[in-house]
């Protein structure tokens, strides 16, 4: 049953109306929407004119898309403000990749026939989906926890002990080569959905490469490339460093989310809650990781918080409580602890410890995983170069002309960079505490990593 009232002008008459439901013999089997009860009980939810912010395999939760075409949910003879058919494309596969149904809704005129620009528009999609239909009905979310930058991915687990993926391209390589840096197992077969065209699969560090793509789109909005696997694991979930060896854990990329909000863009976890001081039990999130070599971390958050708190961060059996302070707006905070984990496949989570007995917001954008031999403080006690850093003023002496100097947040955003002239160069950073990775290189001498702290 699909409730299209609700409010809190009527509770009595939505009180009796769903208890009269329910009282039906057989009711346990319908499903309901949430519009009539307020979300106390419903089967599924249905957000209107958006697509929730969610991780990229979804929320665990059954929810549906209720969108117009134009702005109006009944005929307008003046709303000209309709949504291309790439736009309704590419909204039906990102919210069919996060586990979730598209209800498109059709304002007929008067006389009940369709609009012209609404039959154009369904033409199309359904020209589309003849090719690449299999690729939307019967699939499941994407499996991996971070979506790749090019487009979706679909899934479809068969009884044989294989899995189907389809991996939706909207921005599709002019040179011929696609990398799938989440796929890290080597395809049984490849396939371009109505293109016949031979793919050549090659599995390298844990990515799969495709070869032999055509230069050119095969559909201008999405083309599907169809990958058969063995089964899906857990540890084919795992998240790779990246370059700088780094693992930044957001909401996007969380393998599972419980009892929190994931909102606003970039994403961050809310809605943390306790009536009294202590762990909060059942909220918090969880990550799978693959660390290529034994390596120490050090860990850091990008957070801002009404009060100081505890981030409780376990990884495996260990735990590591990560101390925050206030902040007004969102700020990256060194946590001055660290965890050396082994090679292999490890379980992130992390919950909250509330320092109140009432609820105090903690909106966390990230946690990052930093090596240590990033951050360069073995090698800044060995280094011929010497810095010095005064309100605001970094000095650093000792490099060459020609050097490269760049300045990066723990984030691995770059602040500043520049060439330098002599042999000391004088850079103007951001005060408060705030911790950088200072970075010098040339051509012909490797790069010399330094951490420093401007107070």
């Amino acid at each position: 049953i699909w409730w299209d009232m609700g409010g809190d002008s009527t509770p009595e008459f939505r009180y009796r109306t769903l208890k009269a439901v329910k009282n039906i013999p057989g009711a346990e089997r319908l499903l309901f929407n949430p519009r009539l009860e307020d979300h106390l009980s419903a089967d599924f939810k249905t957000p209107e004119q958006n697509i929730p912010n969610m991780p990229a395999t979804g929320d665990g939760t059954d929810w549906e898309t209720c969108m117009t075409m134009n702005d109006n949910w009944g005929y307008c003879a003046h709303d000209f403000r309709w949504k291309s058919t790439h736009d309704l494309l590419t909204k039906l596969i990102d919210i069919t990749s996060k586990g979730g149904n598209f209800l498109l809704n059709i304002g007929p005129k008067a006389d009940g026939t369709f609009p012209q620009e609404s039959i154009e528009r369904l033409a199309e999609i359904g020209d589309w989906t003849d090719v690449n239909g299999e690729a939307i009905w019967g699939t499941t979310a994407n499996p991996f926890p971070t979506p790749p930058a090019w487009g979706r991915v679909t899934q479809k687990v068969g009884t044989d002990g294989k899995t189907t993926l389809y991996f939706h391209v909207f921005d599709w390589p002019t040179d011929g080569k696609l990398e799938i840096a989440c796929l890290p197992k080597m395809p049984y077969s490849v396939e371009i959905l109505g293109n016949s065209v031979v793919v050549t699969p090659t599995l390298e560090n844990r990515k799969v490469t495709l070869s032999g793509l055509p230069t050119t789109a095969p559909h201008a909005i999405s083309t599907t490339i169809k990958i058969v696997v063995d089964e899906l694991t857990e540890g084919d979930f795992a998240l790779n460093p990246d370059v700088q060896g780094k693992f930044t854990l957001t909401p996007d990329n969380a393998n599972k989310v419980e009892n929190l909000l994931v909102q606003n863009t970039p994403a961050n976890f809310g809605g943390w809650s306790a009536s009294t001081a202590g762990h909060l039990d059942g909220q918090g999130a969880e990550w799978i990781i693959n660390v290529p070599e034994n390596t120490k971390y050090l860990i850091s958050g990008e957070l801002m918080a009404v009060g100081d708190g505890i981030i409780n961060l376990t990884i495996n059996s260990e735990q590591k409580d990560c101390n925050y302070t206030a902040s007004a707006t969102y700020a990256l905070q060194d946590f001055t602890t660290a965890i050396t984990l082994p090679a292999g496949t490890h379980h992130v989570n992390i919950s909250r410890t509330s320092t109140l007995a009432a609820w105090n917001y903690l909106n966390l954008r990230s946690i990052i995983l930093t090596p240590e031999n990033l951050t360069g403080i073995e090698q800044q006690e060995k280094s011929n170069i010497i810095i010095d850093v005064q309100k605001g003023l970094l000095t650093v002496n000792g490099v060459n002309p020609g050097n490269v100097i760049s300045v990066y947040d723990l984030m691995g955003r770059l602040i500043t960079s520049r060439t330098a002239s002599g042999c000391i160069e004088n850079i103007s950073l951001p005060t408060g505490n705030v911790v950088f990775i200072l970075k010098v290189s040339s051509e012909n001498k490797a790069t010399e990593v330094i951490k420093l702290r401007a107070e």
